[in-house]
């Protein structure tokens, strides 16, 4: 399991956040929403390309234009007619079409 942290600059202020703890990163214009658990986030002023380079850990994929996720926090994948991945905290992802081959991979 990974142990790094890293630094978020949110509005005002500088926090240190356990990478562990991310279920996954939503790309939000300019900003990228890093949710936790069920109802818990915070938006930074990173593009979410920038916290997929700076992610770059075995656990995180990303899943589509809009979406880089911990698939340490995910639970199953699935498919009809399109494609989801079920997050642990209840929520559905959907996934490009491009991309589902290589989760499927990456999640087995």
């Amino acid at each position: 399991m990974m142990k790094k942290k890293i630094v978020i600059k949110t509005t005002g202020s500088y926090k240190k956040i356990p990478v562990e703890e991310i279920t996954y990163c939503k790309a939000d214009g300019s900003y990228t929403r890093i949710c936790f658990g069920k109802d818990e986030s915070i938006v930074v002023t990173k593009l979410l390309k920038e916290l997929e380079t700076e992610l770059q850990a075995p656990e995180f994929f990303r899943i589509s234009r809009s979406h880089l996720v911990n698939l340490d926090k995910s639970n199953e994948i699935i498919k009809n007619g399109h494609c989801e991945l079920k997050m642990d905290n209840g929520e559905r992802l959907k996934v490009s079409r491009s991309r589902v081959k290589e989760l499927v991979e990456k999640f087995c």
